[in-house]
């Protein structure tokens, strides 16, 4: 089975269905947002699976789904968002709206909706009644990779310059996932999600010395899996809006972890 996302930019203007709105340019970095006051830019995020077309190689158009998501998702939800409705609401519309659309040999896997870089909303076919947020957070802080019971030698083989005895630094993005019930606000959700992460997490590791000052790493050496469980343990049973699902910890641009309880 073959997953495709494509990802659709667009602005959720106070006139929907104006000539900006319906030009074919939407699908674009700009995205033509109003000039009259602010309008919210957002990217909506849509995955499909399914088996490739044999002649052609496509498991979808792409083209296909931005004219779906332009005709059908748009103007709606630039509708309900005027309206009030919350974010998580906006994102079970949409993906509502593209699943009675979309081409029987497809099968409408998720929405994601980007409302900035550090926050995104997601509905699954899974679970039609429960939506997901994503919430990004970062610290800074200093490590040692050591481990006590390995010589200085078998130390400093495996793990480099980052054995370094001074320790060295990196700035950390933490990204913590929640499942949310629809029936939540999503202010409520985002509260206690802000909280905990940063009395739990972030007041406890940022510009500190992990292996000295987090007793959490006094026995276990600070490896960014280790501190994606741990993070995990600090958050679990936090929550009485949403249900942890994900705790994703950047190293660097490069590195990253995941830790859950899907097995």
């Amino acid at each position: 089975m073959i997953r495709l996302t494509r990802e659709v930019r667009f602005a959720l203007n106070e006139m929907p269905g104006s000539d900006l709105a319906r030009d074919g340019r939407h699908n674009r970095w700009s995205c033509w947002p109003r000039m009259v006051g602010v309008r919210p830019y957002v990217r909506l995020r849509v995955t499909l699976s399914g088996e490739l077309n044999p002649s052609t190689g496509y498991l979808c158009n792409i083209k296909l789904v931005d004219d779906l998501v332009q005709e059908t998702v748009v103007e709606t939800l630039s509708m309900h968002a005027s309206r009030g409705k919350q974010a998580s609401e906006l994102t079970a519309i949409a993906f509502a709206a593209l699943s009675e659309k979309l081409p029987e040999e497809v099968k409408l896997e998720n929405v994601e909706l980007v409302l900035t870089p550090y926050l995104k909303y997601s509905k699954k076919s899974e679970d039609e009644k429960m939506s997901r947020v994503t919430q990004q957070f970062e610290f800074s802080a200093t490590h040692r990779l050591h481990c006590e019971h390995l010589s200085d030698e078998e130390n400093r083989r495996i793990f480099g310059k980052c054995n370094n005895p001074n320790g060295h630094g990196h700035n950390y993005v933490v990204e913590v996932t929640v499942d949310v019930d629809d029936q939540q606000q999503d202010i409520n959700v985002m509260v206690e999600l802000e909280t905990a992460v940063m009395s739990e997490v972030i007041d406890r590791f940022d510009h500190k010395n992990l292996n000295v000052e987090v007793e959490q790493f006094a026995s276990l050496n600070p490896t960014v899996e280790n501190i994606a469980g741990v993070i995990w343990d600090l958050l679990d049973g936090k929550f009485v809006s949403s249900q942890l699902a994900n705790v994703r910890v950047y190293e660097t641009p490069k590195t990253w972890a995941d830790y859950s309880n899907l097995k």
